[in-house]
This record gives C-alpha cells, sequence and structure tokens, in this order.
C-alpha cells in the first residue's frame, strides 16, 4: 500500500472519530493509547515482539455501556526457523516476517464498575507494509498478501482513575492473510497498553456520576 493511500485511510477513519465524538456533544472522551504487543501468524514457528500506538474516542450508550472506535498502527508477523519461510530446510537462519498495519478496531465496552471492565468488537485492519527478515536482509513481501483483514477482539481493562487505563487484548484474525492458493492462515496478537483520556467540556465529571 502507498504512503499517500495509507494517509488517505488514516485521514478518512480519524475524521469518522471526531464525526462520531461531535455527534456525542460533550459527553465523549478523545485519548491516545499505546503499548506492546506479540504477534504471530497460524503458520509461524514463534510469536514476534512488536508494538502499537493511536487515538480513540470513548462514548457512553448508557447502562455502563461503552463505544470506543479506535484507529491505531500496529506491527504484526511472526518468526520462522531453519529457512522454512523460504521452503529451503537446508538454511539455518530464522526468517522474521515483520509487517505494519493501520487498524480500525469498534470496541464495546461493558464497564463493571468505575475500575473494571469488559470489551470485544470487529476490527478492520490494512496492510502498509511486509518485510522478510532473514539475516540482516529485508526483502519485500507485500505483495504475497491480501491488503485488507478482518479481525475479533476481546479483552479487559482497569480505570485507574479519570485518566489512565491500563489494557489487555486478544486479536482473533477471521481472514486469510495469504492471496495464493495454499492453506488459509491467519494473523493473531495479544497486547497489553496504556491509555489516556483528555477531558471534554464537563472535565471528567460525568462519567464518575454514572456509578
Amino acid at each position: 500500500m502507498n504512503f499517500m493511500k495509507m494517509k488517505a485511510i488514516v485521514l478518512a477513519a480519524f475524521l469518522s472519530l471526531a464525526g462520531i465524538a461531535a455527534h456525542a456533544q460533550q459527553e465523549a472522551h478523545f485519548g491516545i493509547k499505546g503499548g506492546f504487543s506479540s504477534t504471530a501468524i497460524t503458520d509461524a514457528d514463534e510469536w514476534r515482539g512488536t508494538g502499537f500506538g493511536g487515538v480513540f474516542v470513548n462514548i457512553p450508550l448508557g447502562w455502563h455501556w461503552y463505544l470506543q472506535p479506535e484507529v491505531l498502527y500496529a506491527g504484526q508477523g511472526g518468526i520462522y526457523g531453519n529457512g522454512r519461510y523460504y521452503f529451503d530446510p537446508t538454511d539455518p537462519n530464522n526468517t522474521t516476517l515483520s509487517m505494519g498495519y493501520v487498524q480500525v478496531p469498534l470496541m464495546f465496552q461493558f464497564h463493571v464498575n468505575r475500575v473494571f471492565y469488559l470489551e470485544f468488537g470487529p476490527q478492520v485492519e490494512f496492510l502498509t507494509s511486509a518485510k522478510a527478515i532473514t539475516d540482516g536482509v529485508k526483502t519485500d513481501v507485500s505483495s504475497n498478501f491480501n491488503k485488507v483483514d478482518a479481525d475479533l477482539n476481546f479483552g479487559f481493562g482497569l480505570n485507574c482513575g479519570p485518566v489512565v487505563s491500563l489494557f489487555a487484548r486478544y486479536n482473533l484474525g477471521l481472514s486469510d492473510v495469504y492471496n495464493d492458493n495454499g492453506p488459509s492462515e491467519y494473523n493473531r496478537g495479544a497486547q497489553i497498553g496504556i491509555g489516556f483520556k483528555f477531558p471534554n467540556g464537563d472535565g471528567y465529571e460525568r462519567r464518575s456520576r454514572r456509578y
């Protein structure tokens, strides 16, 4: 995916978040989030450590339910041992598949109390890059992969006051990442991170009065 197309996707998603927040008026909160993730493709030998970050808007729906659209940039991929990525068993080197995606989750959150919440929701992600790294040599392999992926996310979080939250989330890929006729393989990912909410016109008081 070229740079201009990626910028257009990010801009459209961000404007959508702004429109949702404007519709929710004073009750929505914008925020930023980021953290560490461990990812794999189902045919990989090992999981790969990487990271993610982006923006979100948290919108109250009523009776402890919240809607949280997000726009994130996240690493994906996995590690293939002993030449297996290139189907060469004589190669002793591991290959790291380093992929980048713009992710657009739409999360539904149920806040059990002021501190603890559960979340689930669909996610669409757009491939921005894919490189196979073997012995320090990078090869562009993005043409081997589908440009759009669909996932299901679920997780939980802790509100550490009105500003800071900690969370853990699992990404379950639902669509084949490869664009060939071989066996279907899927993205997997586990995230842990921290989020920061910005005050709106009413500060943080409305959320605190809901419990």
